[in-house]
Order: structure tokens, then C-alpha cells, then sequence
């Protein structure tokens, strides 16, 4: 059924990774990227996970090339341009490039309120003012976020470095 829709049969290991970054367990998010990276090649969904996966694990150049393949793969879907240019904000704030972290920002919540996703909104959103200090026109306070999101939305901008107030599945 996977391939029939045009998927790949990696992809429920893809959204493993992501799952244990969200549980705040990186060495098992990305032995899990590792384990499907040789089967599915520059799929954009594998290059959108890696993004944010590599970027709340503190290598945030290798997160910002993640990033910009979802931009240059074929199939690539809106939740994972919205997944690279969340990635890239928190990247880029990590490498004191506040003016490009606030454009991935902005390019993020602008793709998804493009296709009226509330969660892809809420996520954009909050690592626009996570990289800027400020309340994005498009944050609706109704829309909460996961526990899993927001654990990892914090550790987007500080590497996986310990963040005053977050911690992983409480």
C-alpha cells in the first residue's frame, strides 16, 4: 500500500526517527535516519526529518543541506517544506544568522498557511518567535502542540542543548 501511493517502504522508519527525537532520544533518532538513508536516496521526506533531526542535535550545517534537498527533490510535499524551513530557522539561530533564521520562519508559517494546516501553522509559528522574540500574525493560541512537537521545536534553536523548562515526554 505504501508504494502503490507513491511512498517508500522506509518511510514508517523515517517517521520512527522522528518520533524518538520528539521522546528526546537523538542517538536512536539518527541511527534510524542511518539505517533507510542508502535505500531512499534524495527522497524529500527522509532530507525533512534529517533536517529537523540534525538540527536539534547541534549540527545545524548539516541540517541547513538537509533543508535546502527538500527544496531541490521531486514529490516533495508541503508538510515537508514546512519540516525543512522549521529545520532551517532553528539552524540558522543556531549559527547566529538571525536574519535567514526569521526568512525560514517566515517562509515556513507563509507555506502553511498557503494550505490552512493549523498544526503545521502552530509549528512555524513557534520557531518564528522562538528565532525572533515575537508573536507571528498567524499564532492562534487554540492550537496546541503535542508535548513530542514542542520538546523538539525547543531544541531546534539550541543543538540539543538543555532547555530551561523543556524536557523530553513528561
Amino acid at each position: 500500500e505504501i508504494t502503490a501511493g507513491g511512498g517508500r517502504l522506509a518511510e514508517p522508519t523515517v517517521v520512527l526517527a522522528l518520533a524518538f527525537a520528539q521522546k528526546g532520544l537523538p542517538d536512536e533518532a539518527l541511527d534510524a535516519l542511518e539505517s533507510v538513508a542508502s535505500t531512499m536516496g534524495a527522497h524529500p521526506f527522509l532530507h525533512a526529518v534529517s533536517a529537523l533531526i540534525r538540527s536539534s542535535v547541534g549540527q545545524p550545517e548539516l541540517a541547513i543541506g538537509h533543508a535546502d534537498a527538500v527544496a531541490e527533490a521531486p514529490g516533495a510535499t508541503y508538510l515537508d517544506e514546512v519540516f525543512a524551513y522549521v529545520a532551517a530557522a532553528g539552524a540558522y539561530a543556531q549559527l547566529d544568522d538571525t536574519e535567514r533564521a526569521e526568512l525560514s520562519a517566515q517562509a515556513a508559517a507563509a507555506r502553511a498557511i498557503g494550505v490552512g494546516d493549523v498544526v503545521a501553522i502552530a509549528m512555524a509559528t513557534t520557531i518564528f518567535h522562538a528565532v525572533t522574540g515575537l508573536t507571528h500574525p498567524a499564532f492562534d493560541d487554540r492550537t496546541q502542540l503535542g508535548e513530542g512537537w514542542t520538546y523538539l521545536l525547543g531544541q531546534l534553536t539550541s543543538g540539543g542543548r538543555e532547555v530551561s523548562g523543556s524536557s523530553a515526554g513528561e
